[in-house]
């Protein structure tokens, strides 16, 4: 009795600290070659390995819990350094594909983690709540000190280049590198905590709601629209729409609205630029655009696939003048050929939808969320992080979790 409350508490402990690590990039440990590893890809997979030990049956479980479709997909991914090494006849490409093979790896320890303490993932979800706060607090200090002729960068605290750091104008980005990857994180877990998390203080819940929405637009990020269109869809469809509009939820409209009229002009450019971002196809966007376009050009690849985490190398040797496909969807493609990218599509979709069939707001949060991080992945080139695959291991959770009760 001792130890299962002793491991009840190390899971809330850790689970905690899960939903924390996700909700940030910049915390580099180590290096590996040059990939850089954060805190949530070193704390993970321990975490993996700490669970594992424990609990020998805890991975067949898992493994039992992922659909056939992903278990398909990863095996294509693991096979591709053969049609990868036959299209480029070399060997020499095979540290890239190792590199990217343990980095995926890596990030699959969260979906792990997320499964195993799918008992307590309430205290993942207030590590998220925490991590979501602070890069919206964050992101509103840096704001207002960039209005004030201040700007705060953590560029030269965490010695890395890569940070964006805004000189004309400001656009937020939170604890991570650039707004994309902090729009990607908003769009993985913000209607998870909305159907989640439980805040008493009406006022409360309306602050950190109006805060949000601050954040997001300060990202001046197109992607903004995805997230947009996720909230109005799980609105329309959970359990709570049936309960009517209460008049306190009026008052606060009147007050948002009042509000944010006083900010009129900054919020009409700030949609402007939005819905601008939006369309990928725009003058502003043509380099991504074009990026897109030229690695889908490279059908000879796209056939069986160039070999995980090759499109650089692809890239190089086409000798396109480009640094990125900009498009997670089309590296996947790319990379894993047409059945490859086929069954990633397909699978997160059919997840999805077995999700929003159960008439239960979390499982329904579930899927939008998957639905969101599907079409942010047609656009930007973020990979399969640590967050997007907890994400993954909760949804394999519910769904487990749903058909044991189905069987009871």
């Amino acid at each position: 009795m001792i130890s299962v409350e002793k491991n009840r508490g190390i899971d809330k402990f850790l689970g905690f600290l899960l939903g924390l690590g996700i909700s940030e990039g910049i915390t580099v440990l180590f290096h590996l070659g040059n990939k850089p590893f954060l805190f949530i890809e070193v704390f993970s997979p321990l975490m993996f390995v700490y669970f594992f030990v424990r609990d020998g049956r805890a991975l067949p479980k898992f493994l039992r819990s992922v659909s056939t479709g992903f278990k398909l997909f990863f095996l294509i991914i693991i096979a591709s350094i053969i049609p990868g090494v036959v299209y480029f006849m070399s060997f020499s490409v095979a540290q890239n594909y190792f590199v990217g093979l343990i980095t995926l790896f890596i990030s699959m320890t969260a979906a792990f983690n997320a499964f195993v303490l799918q008992q307590q993932r309430q205290y993942i979800f207030r590590g998220m709540f925490v991590g979501l706060l602070l890069n919206i607090i964050f992101s509103l200090v840096c704001f207002v000190s960039f209005e004030r002729g201040v700007v705060i960068s953590l560029k030269d605290i965490f010695n890395r280049d890569a940070f964006f750091v805004p000189k004309y104008a400001f656009r937020a980005q939170g604890f991570f590198l650039e707004p994309s990857h902090f729009i990607r994180y908003i769009a993985s877990v913000v209607i998870i905590l909305i159907s989640s998390i439980k805040i008493k203080s009406s006022i409360a819940k309306y602050l950190i709601i109006c805060a949000c929405i601050a954040a997001l637009g300060l990202s001046l990020s197109g992607s903004v629209a995805i997230i947009i269109g996720g909230m109005v869809l799980y609105y329309f469809g959970t359990v709570h729409n049936k309960r009517g509009v209460k008049p306190r939820d009026i008052v606060f409209v009147v007050i948002l609205v009042a509000g944010l009229s006083v900010f009129s002009t900054e919020i009409i450019d700030a949609m402007e630029k939005i819905l601008t971002g939006a369309n990928i196809t725009n003058e502003e966007n043509s380099g991504r655009f074009g990026a897109i376009v030229s690695v889908l050009k490279q059908w000879k690849a796209m056939i069986a696939g160039c070999g995980w985490n090759l499109t650089s190398s692809l890239i190089a040797q086409a000798g396109l003048d480009i640094v990125a496909a900009f498009s997670d969807i089309v590296e996947i493609t790319v990379e894993t050929g047409l059945i490859g990218g086929l069954l990633y599509v397909c699978s997160v979709l059919a997840m999805a939808f077995r999700l929003w069939k159960v008439h239960e707001n979390y499982s329904r949060a579930l899927s939008v969320s998957l639905l969101m991080i599907l079409a942010l992945q047609a656009g930007t080139d973020y990979a399969f992080n640590p967050c997007i695959m907890l994400v993954f291991g909760l949804c394999f959770a519910q769904l487990s979790e749903n058909k044991r009760s189905l069987d009871s």
